[in-house]
């Protein structure tokens, strides 16, 4: 079962938030905080992908949260 991380176009500021620049039509944010499992049929289509520095930011508080 894959492991997602939402995507907003919310800001909230909170430092758990990742920005996404340039990755969809319109500035979005991760909020890695809210880490779901999906059943791998809903997974349809890819509409982006994040640059090696935004995937290290993403990495950097996710083993934050989970404490690795």
């Amino acid at each position: 079962m894959p492991v997602v991380l939402p995507v907003t176009r919310t800001r909230r500021g909170y430092p758990t938030h990742v920005e996404l620049e340039g990755v969809l039509p319109v500035v979005s944010y991760v909020p890695c905080e809210l880490i779901r499992s999906v059943v791998a049929a809903r997974l349809e289509r890819r509409v982006g992908a994040v640059d090696i520095a935004q995937q290290a930011k993403i990495d950097i508080i996710l083993r934050r949260i989970l404490q690795l």
